[in-house]
């Protein structure tokens, strides 16, 4: 036993510069590859959806910012692609630096055991396979791995179901704007209202549309909208029915056109709004996890690959010499998982960015 960790000590001697070439290598490439991820990208779409208030307000229209809202779409495709190249790049990190990271994890906790956890002799590597290796692979790794795929099935349904629940309330926002543009064209509106109301109506109507636009195809929070036309909406109509009763106290004998049916049908559509509105933003705060939830998911994780570990250290020597490469290969597809899993649990916390975005509601 001594002679093969001599052996295997003087092979990782002589091949230490080769292998920290190598995990340098891949390391390099992993930072090349998500050198391009932006987790907030800086750009003059994202920019300009804090003035969103101010210039929908002046009548400006998609048409205007059609340039400046170009450069976010472009990136979108790129940034989910860098993304998915996580998982992979991963595993073939961790598969360099498998050695690294378990000698390492051995001397820590070699360390902090007072020296007392490696077995230097027969009974103690006797111990350590028929006790702790059972005990790790037993109720260790099992309840810890029930507890990581329940909470993990929960938080990738929780956030699809957000996605869906988003989704449709934005289709049933489209219905209803869609019915209060056709309200406003037809031979009823054009009786009851003035000009100069008629065209405040459609202002108010395309600065809600364009606001959903930005929403679905800018990585745009909907919070930034609370303060929406609805309320103006409401103003509008209170207008439209002062200004029709100050008319009819000016002509008692001729008064013109009551636009209360009008202004009855306006407030519902307004309504069938502001509830899909509502849902979604109950959606977005409910569903919302918090940091803990994530941390936790990592603790977690991090169990299960120190138990990994743990329960292969009766095989310590062999990690030293070309011996159990299957183990590495396992090691790495164990670190492929967890990145894929974090990768799609932070493509879906994103409800109009990544591969399960919500889709324009344009379309």
């Amino acid at each position: 036993m001594t002679e093969a960790v001599q052996e295997g000590e003087k092979y990782v001697q002589k091949g230490q510069k080769t292998r920290y070439a190598r995990i340098f290598y891949l390391f390099l490439m992993f930072l090349t590859a998500v050198q391009g991820i932006p987790f907030h990208i800086e750009t003059k779409s994202t920019r300009i959806h804090s003035r969103d208030l101010l210039t929908l307000r002046c009548g400006s229209t998609a048409s205007e910012h059609a340039v400046e809202r170009l450069p976010a779409g472009r990136l979108r495709p790129r940034m989910n692609f860098l993304l998915w190249k996580i998982p992979f790049l991963a595993g073939l990190l961790s598969f360099g630096c498998f050695r690294s990271v378990t000698q390492i994890t051995y001397q820590a906790i070699n360390w902090a055991s007072q020296r007392t956890w490696l077995p230097t002799t027969e009974e103690q590597m006797n111990l350590q396979t028929n006790v702790v290796t059972q005990v790790v692979n037993g109720p260790v790794i099992t309840s810890i791995s029930v507890l990581f795929a329940s909470l993990l099935s929960t938080t990738i349904a929780n956030l699809h179901s957000r996605q869906v629940a988003i989704q449709r309330s934005l289709v049933w926002e489209i219905h209803h704007l869609r019915e209060l543009q056709l309200l406003m064209d037809s031979p009823l509106a054009q009786c009851c209202l003035s000009r100069q109301q008629h065209e405040e109506a459609k202002r108010l109507i395309q600065g809600y549309r364009e606001r959903l636009l930005s929403q679905s195809t800018n990585f745009t929070d909907p919070h930034l909208y609370i303060e929406s036309n609805l309320r103006s909406v409401s103003y509008w109509c209170d207008s439209v029915l002062s200004h029709y009763h100050q008319m009819v106290a000016r002509r008692p004998t001729a008064p013109p056109v009551s636009p209360e049916a009008l202004v009855d049908q306006i407030r519902r559509i307004s309504t069938g709004l502001l509830e899909g509105r509502v849902n979604q933003w109950t959606a977005l705060l409910s569903l919302n996890f918090p940091f803990v939830h994530y941390l936790t998911l990592s603790v977690l994780a991090i169990s299960i690959l120190v138990s990994f570990i743990v329960a292969t250290a009766q095989g310590e020597v062999l990690f030293r010499s070309d011996g159990l490469q299957s183990v590495r290969i396992l090691w790495s597809l164990l670190i492929m998982t967890f990145a894929a899993l974090g990768v799609l649990c932070y493509d879906l916390s994103r409800p109009f960015g990544g591969s399960y975005k919500v889709e324009d509601v344009s379309q």
